[in-house]
This record gives C-alpha cells, structure tokens and sequence, in this order.
C-alpha cells in the first residue's frame, strides 16, 4: 500500500512522537539526532502500533511461493547431443564448398555442446558401478578427443589449411559416432534403416581398369549429376559432385577404380567384413612406421538415425565410379 509521508509523519506527531513537523518544509528535527531517512526507518519499523495508532493497518507478508522445476532426464539430454549431428553434415558441405567464413565459426558452435555432454555421461550412467564407471571413462575419453579436434579445426580454419581441417573433421565426426555408441545414443531399432544403401542385401562389385570405361562411368555420373542439378539439386561451387538423393538406392553393380580414393570422393569396401557397403572417404590415417593406412569412412545408410563412422584399413576402400557423393552435401541449409 502506498502511503502519503505527510500522513505517516503527522501521525506521528499527534502520537507525541519526538519529531517537530511542518508540512511545508521538507526537513525535520529530531530530538535523538540522527539522519531524516534514518529515523523514518526505525519509527516504521517498529510501525505495527505507530501505524495501527495513525488508523492505517501494515500489508502482511505475501505467502513465498516455491515454484518446483523437475530435474531433467537422460533423455532431455541426449536429444542435445544428438543434434550435433545436424551441425556436422552441415560443416562437411562447408569443407567441400571451402566456405572459411563458415568453417570457422564450427569450434564456437561445437563448443557449445560440452554440458550436453558432461550432464549426459554423469546422467545416463551415474551409479558407482563397475560398469557404470567403464562406461563413463569411454564417453569422457572420446568427449576429450572430440574437442581436441575442434581445437585442431580452429587451428587450420585460422590457415585455411584444407587438408589440416578435412583430418580434423574426420576425427571429430569418429569421436562423435563413438561417443553415440558407447552412450547407447543410437535411435530405434537396430534393424530400422533408411537412406541411400540397400540394407543387408550384397551389392556387386566390378573393378574398372581400363581408362577408356572408367571415363565413360564418370561421363554417366556426371550426366545424371548434372540432370538432378538442372532439376533444382544442388552441387558444390567448383562443379564437384552433387549428393544422391535420400532414398536412392545403391545401383545393383558398383563400378569401382584401380586408382587410390582421396579424401571426399564416393567409396564402396571392396573387401573385409564391412564388404560391399557404400560411403564417403573422410580420412586417411598412418598407423604405423611401416606405412599402413586407415580410412575413416562415413557410410551412406542411416542406421537408427545416424550415419555411421567407420575405421578400415585402406587397402579395402574402392574409389566408385558410379555412385555419388556424400547426402550431406545437398541438404538445405
């Protein structure tokens, strides 16, 4: 309640208070001494008898009110991380377009992941159990890999080294994929799958050696590529190769080089136990003083909604002459 402070004052004074009051003049003289707001203060402090006297009755207190917030999931969580990955396809396409105003906003961005999965790990997995604790060292150690890499894109997006920031997408987009593994992250069920790659049925493999019939694959490719462009599809800016369309299966024989895949072009495993899936070559990796290579491969199936990350030895990765590259590259901004 709002009160006039000539009403409180005159009060006051007619209750004998030891103040001397002229309404006209903004000072007063307090027989005690002191401050004018400090005497103001005790006299309605001590105010439930003074104010009572003056015919004016003091607001009691409004009742606190406890507003509960619920404590959030593991799952209110992971639908944050999960995310990451949409931020992912989006900084690929960025790389193959050299996009440097873009690419180098990513380690900020990323960056901003880090509670998501600090209150994911301690949330999905808190007990003080064995394998509660083994299975929050996996995700810690690959959280740790992951911003090592970003701290790594920083650094090349800074250069605009390419080669250094395809190396540092592809350890990030492995550590991401591993962290999702470990945390059961994953959606749906291990048999729900959709994308550009036929799900469990054997693809046939043809290498292609002569020149003369590898030009004439890429020629097709090429053509197709550039009718689905002419259709509203998109490519990269320097001409590289536009995505499949989501969806499209993986042609019943696929066409592959003798020649060594680089970073970014269309793959299908030629031999080992992943044999005949299709993808995008993300990076090679040495292994050892010998010069054995890895590749890090990101298949085109999306598998429980999430495209996975995979580790091969090179020797099993066939540059693809018949299919395209990465869906990552085409969708909407």
């Amino acid at each position: 309640m709002a009160l006039s402070i000539h009403r409180v004052f005159a009060s006051l004074v007619l209750l004998g208070g030891a103040a001397s009051f002229t309404p006209s003049t903004p000072s007063m003289t307090l027989a005690s001494g002191g401050g004018r707001r400090t005497w103001l203060r005790d006299a309605v402090g001590g105010g439930g008898a003074l104010l009572t006297a003056a015919g004016l009755s003091p607001a009691a207190p409004a009742a606190a009110k406890l507003v509960y917030f619920p404590e959030r999931s593991a799952e209110s969580y992971a639908k944050r991380v999960r995310k990451m990955a949409g931020l992912l396809d989006e900084l690929q396409r960025d790389l193959a377009e050299k996009e440097w105003e873009f690419i180098e906003e990513y380690p900020g961005q990323f960056r901003s992941y880090v509670p998501a999965f600090t209150k994911y790990t301690d949330t999905a997995f808190p007990d003080d159990t064995a394998i509660d604790k083994s299975i929050r060292f996996a995700m810690r150690y690959e959280v740790g890999k992951l911003f090592g890499a970003v701290d790594k894109l920083k650094k090349a997006s800074g250069k605009k080294d390419l080669a250094a920031a395809q190396a540092a997408f592809a350890e990030i987009s492995l550590a991401y994929d591993r962290y999702l593994k470990s945390g059961n992250l994953y959606e749906g069920d291990a048999s729900q799958v959709q994308g550009d790659a036929t799900a469990d049925v054997p693809v046939k493999l043809r290498q292609v050696t002569d020149p003369k019939k590898k030009k004439e694959a890429a020629a097709a490719t090429s053509a197709a590529k550039s009718k689905r462009a002419g259709d509203g599809g998109s490519g990269s800016s320097d001409g590289a190769v536009a995505a499949v369309p989501a969806g499209k299966p993986v042609p019943a024989e696929v066409l592959f080089s003798d020649e060594a895949p680089a970073i970014g072009d269309a793959i299908v495993l030629v031999d080992g136990p992943e044999k005949g899936k299709v993808g995008t070559l993300l990076g090679i990796q040495t292994d050892d003083k010998a010069g054995n290579k890895s590749a890090i491969i990101k298949t085109s199936k999306v598998e429980r909604g999430f495209r996975e990350i995979l580790v091969v030895k090179y020797a099993y990765v066939g540059k693809a002459l018949n299919l395209e590259a990465d869906a990552a590259l085409i969708q909407p901004r």
